[in-house]
């Protein structure tokens, strides 16, 4: 073959990988919102937290990767994409990634506002993502943050990440004198609740990581980014997010009472780690408010699904599990309406007494369940009592934990926090279950009105 041939034919491949690769282009598209906040207020260390003002600001958006240290490097097959007037944006990517970071900018090139898609895969296909405003802001700079502060991109799981962080969090972040501390702290606290909820799924003999977590749930994502982007309503289009969250953890073997379980101890270390990292802050306490706010609302999912299934397979009467659902719309009304840390936790108490009784059992949940009479019902409000003695030993174990790994300042040992937790959740739960002689007259409903009991605790309750 001639020279010339030869370069004619190389040129030909060339121009037909070109092609392929065109082909195989991918498109993320979305808009940027004006939601929540000032544009000039609140800037973290990667840019604007989005807010009024930003649709206007907007020029171009751009696809950015999170490298392993934390740095943020524009994806090299994909190029900057402008905004139109109404804050619409289309831009093409060739190669498949996870944890991509969406940044608009300004005019001078400064981010104004970003948010982050969960995966993109190669191919003819196109990717909705949700309106870029302050909370998506908050989203992609926290998780950014817990690569910096030592989480690997396989350990960070942005759809939980999403779940923790509401527009209440994003707001009461911006709305800070110190947004990038508040950031930083809640990098630290989605970190410890991540690593806490794996450990809880090992010691329930599971072989659950957050990598394949986020694997089983990037498609709630996508459909909650979707719901977003097409204006339907946020509170319904949130709630379809954490059942389809529920139903891909059940798809990856986990059962609703180990979900529960999970979010009790990752609700406490998320809570105690933010609580530790922003008690010296000047204005945390409107953070911390929100997020502990959100993390009971997690629990509160969780732990009703449970309860729910748990009296549904135990074959409980119709009456029992409609009351049981009863009392969970009840909780997640109270908690909606919340607009403090202690008003939840009153929501949570009064949930565990519908449940479970208050002092005692006749009437709730739980003593209907076991068909209790004037001669059994001290029976159940002794196991009842030895339960509530094992959550005061739980507090005290964890408050003593959290004291010891737990500061200000200083590097947190994730592992060490995630085990301690686990561990006195697990001693709780042993405990509890140490009743079961107590209630052996109640025959097989023994077993699952323990297990009522384990589940129905939530971690903020004792608040």
């Amino acid at each position: 073959m001639s020279t010339t041939a030869r370069i004619r034919t190389l040129s030909i491949i060339a121009l037909a990988a070109s092609l392929a690769a065109c082909d195989q282009a991918a498109t993320i598209r979305g808009k940027i919102s004006d939601q929540s906040g000032t544009q000039q207020q609140g800037l973290s260390d990667t840019g604007g937290l989005g807010g009024s003002g930003t649709v206007s600001a907007a020029t171009e958006v751009r696809l950015m990767q999170i490298n392993s240290d934390g740095t943020l490097t524009q994806m090299q097959d994909s190029k900057t994409a402008k905004v139109d007037a109404s804050g619409q944006y289309s831009v093409t990517i060739t190669s498949s990634a996870d944890h991509v970071i969406i940044q608009a900018l300004d005019a001078q090139g400064q981010v104004v506002a970003s948010g982050l898609y969960e995966s993109v895969q190669p191919g003819i296909q196109t990717y909705v993502a949700a309106p870029l405003d302050t909370e998506t802001s908050v989203e992609a700079s926290v998780l950014v943050q817990m690569i910096r502060r030592g989480s690997s991109s396989a350990q960070a799981n942005s759809v939980d990440l999403r779940a923790r962080i509401d527009a209440q969090v994003a707001a009461a972040v911006k709305a800070s004198s110190d947004p990038d501390a508040k950031i930083q702290a809640l990098a630290d606290a989605a970190i410890s609740a991540q690593r806490t909820e794996e450990k809880s799924y090992q010691q329930a003999g599971l072989t659950v990581t957050q990598q394949s977590l986020f694997t089983a749930e990037a498609a709630a994502a996508a459909h909650l980014s979707a719901a977003l982007d097409h204006g339907d309503d946020a509170a319904t289009a949130y709630a379809t997010f954490f059942t389809e969250l529920q139903a891909a953890r059940a798809a990856a073997g986990v059962t609703e009472q180990q979900q529960a379980k999970a979010e009790h101890c990752s609700s406490a270390s998320f809570s105690a780690t933010l609580q530790a990292r922003l008690q010296a802050s000047i204005d945390g306490a409107a953070v911390i408010s929100a997020a502990v706010r959100q993390a009971a609302a997690l629990e509160a999912d969780a732990s009703a699904s449970a309860v729910t299934a748990t009296l549904q397979a135990a074959g409980a009467a119709q009456a029992s599990v409609d009351a049981a659902a009863a009392a969970a719309v009840a909780l997640r009304a109270a908690l909606s309406a919340s607009t403090s840390a202690s008003a939840s936790a009153s929501a949570w108490r009064a949930y565990q007494a519908a449940i479970k009784g208050d002092a005692d059992v006749t009437g709730s949940v739980l003593g209907n369940y076991l068909s209790v009479s004037t001669s059994t019902h001290l029976i159940v409000d002794s196991a009842l009592l030895a339960s509530g003695s094992a959550a005061a030993t739980l507090d005290t174990t964890l408050s003593t934990t959290f004291e010891a790994t737990l500061s200000a300042a200083g590097a947190v040992d994730f592992n060490v926090v995630a085990a301690s937790v686990a561990s006195a959740y697990a001693t709780y739960e042993a405990s509890v279950r140490a009743q079961a002689t107590t209630l052996s007259g109640f025959g097989t409903k023994a077993t699952p009105a323990l297990d009522v009991m384990v589940l129905a605790s939530g971690s903020i309750s004792a608040k």
